[in-house]
């Protein structure tokens, strides 16, 4: 299986980030802005209503039989849209 964000970043770079053994740990500051930046980005999709699914897995699977993830953020029920926002 891939994620989209695989696919859509630098690849090397997201298989480090995943196997760096030296990782160094993040500073207060950065954990605080990701746990503020999660927070608003909850706060934002529950502001919108129900005509709208949060966060849904969408699984398209290639003629090849390669399974690509992807995790919407805003998924608009009647329309069958999605929108992703892309987070570093």
């Amino acid at each position: 299986m891939v994620h989209v964000s695989d696919l859509s970043y630098c690849f090397r770079k997201s298989v480090f980030s995943r196997t760096d053994l030296n990782h160094t740990p993040s500073s207060q500051l950065t954990i605080r802005n990701l746990l503020v930046g999660e927070a608003v980005h909850r706060h934002i999709q529950n502001l919108l209503g129900d005509e709208f699914e949060r966060e849904k897995e969408i699984i398209w699977t290639s003629p090849l039989g390669t399974k690509v993830i992807a995790h919407v953020d805003l998924y608009h029920k009647e329309t069958g849209t999605g929108q992703h926002s892309f987070r570093l």
